[in-house]
């Protein structure tokens, strides 16, 4: 039997990370990818695991590509490039048979590349669950040529509904239709898409105002994150009713005849107007450039399978040194009846969308641990030899020049692979000295490995 890889929670994951500056201000010209790819933090290889969709899939110019860093071949994915300068769509899903079981607690955890446009960056990333039909060929749609539907990129993330007209889409369930359904998103948000146009008092004049802003296409579709302070990290459902919101905005006014000069005999007028809102749960909105600021930053996410939540944490990791921080955390719980699953079938395709619209980025992701890989257990023991004692109580007390003992128990619980080139960073008491240290492994394993 051959080893293969492990990824573990304790005793984790050796990273060497390489400086990052963060830019100050967005650059004046688009950021050549080979840059972040070369500060890239080790991942494991993306291999078979995941999948790149194409024409045969039913996604045509999927823009995203597997790339390679300084750590080996096949490291990283990109998503959007900035140098096409917008309109990309970018797609990845685990392949058949490498879903997640939602059954069991599972762990995520990625290390992702916004591009360095700051303030100017679009549109951002999402990570994805999904149980659509279409399989690996999801992804949100455009249907401007209803006869003819194709990918769609922009506000949309390549995952939510695309109200690309503000006239077609007057509910929350024919926006949520051209979204990826029966699934569950994450996004990272770049852009804020939140302009309206004044509305005066006079009724009059805030017809004229909303009628002449809306005729501009261009105009529509730009209104998700109304509400919301700048770039942000939300999650919701793109394919149900109940993650949008559809705003009616209606003028009232009176008409007078040009030669009413006292305004006696007015004609009453209304006007309606509307546009979509996406309602971000579990957001997590500083008002700050968040993400587009030329570092990589880090996610991790854990699946509570009993309470069916997910907690998701930003910015966890250092991306100079990989040493853990506290980040920011929110905890949703998510309805797997709107992903489509059953008692005896919890397993879903996950992966990620990004997309570019009139503002570009790059848009990367290295994967850290993804579930039912490989799934493990570390446990430690330390022991009092010369007391013969097991110290496991903050209360316990060891003299000084007693003998100790400690073991770390690596146990592999099961997964696709099985374990090799493991590497664990112990955290070792400093009180102690250590002068010696062995590794034993199961005389099973080892027949198996010279058999």
């Amino acid at each position: 039997m051959k080893l293969r890889k492990m990824m573990m929670g304790l005793g984790a994951l050796v990273l060497a990370v390489s400086c990052q500056l963060v830019v100050a201000q967005a650059t004046s010209m688009p950021e050549n990818v080979s840059g972040p790819l070369s500060k890239a933090p080790r991942g494991i290889k993306i291999d078979n695991y995941f999948k790149v969709p194409d024409e045969s899939d039913g996604i045509a110019n999927n823009s995203a590509k597997i790339a390679d860093t300084d750590y080996g071949d096949q490291q990283a994915v990109q998503l959007t490039d900035a140098n096409k300068t917008g309109g990309e769509l970018g797609l990845i899903w685990t392949s058949d048979g490498a879903e997640m079981d939602l059954s069991q607690n599972q762990t995520a955890s990625m290390w992702l590349y916004t591009g360095n446009e700051m303030s100017s960056s679009g549109d951002g990333m999402t990570f994805v669950m999904q149980n659509d039909p279409r399989k690996l060929g999801a992804s949100a749609i455009n249907t401007s040529d209803s006869a003819n539907p194709t990918p769609a990129t922009g506000e949309t993330l390549g995952v939510w509904g695309d109200d690309y007209d503000n006239e077609k889409f007057t509910t929350p369930e024919s926006l949520a239709a051209t979204g990826i359904q029966n699934s569950w998103a994450l996004e990272f948000d770049t852009f804020l898409n939140n302009n309206l146009p004044d509305t005066p008092d006079n009724g009059s004049a805030g017809n004229t105002a909303w009628k002449n802003y809306f005729q501009d296409l261009a105009n529509s579709g730009n209104q998700f994150d109304v509400g919301m302070k700048g770039m942000h990290i939300a999650s919701g459902y793109p394919g149900a009713a109940q993650s949008y919101d559809v705003v009616d905005q209606t003028f009232n006014w009176m008409d007078y005849d040009k030669f009413d000069f006292l305004h006696l005999n007015g004609t009453p007028q209304s006007a309606s107007y509307h546009y979509a809102k996406l309602l971000h749960d579990g957001a997590i909105d500083t008002g700050n450039i968040l993400m587009g600021r030329g570092v990589w930053q880090h996610i991790t996410l854990n699946w509570d399978a009993a309470a069916s939540k997910m907690t998701y944490t930003f910015d966890d990791k250092d991306p100079n040194t990989g040493a853990a921080k506290t980040g920011t955390s929110r905890t949703v719980a998510v309805n797997q009846k709107l992903l489509g699953l059953t008692e005896d079938n919890q397993k879903i395709r996950w992966g990620f969308t990004g997309t570019t619209g009139e503002s570009f980025e790059n848009n990367l992701v290295v994967f850290e641990q993804v579930p039912g890989l490989v799934s493990a257990n570390a446990t430690a023991k330390l022991t009092d030899e010369t007391k013969n004692q097991t110290i496991d109580d903050a209360s316990d007390e060891v003299n000084a020049g007693d003998r100790m003992h400690l073991d770390y128990n690596l146990t592999y619980t099961g997964g696709r692979e099985s374990w090799k080139s493991i590497q664990a960073k112990l955290n070792l008491p400093s009180q102690i000295k250590f002068s010696s240290a062995r590794f034993r492994m199961p005389m099973a394993i080892l027949r198996r490995l010279v058999g």
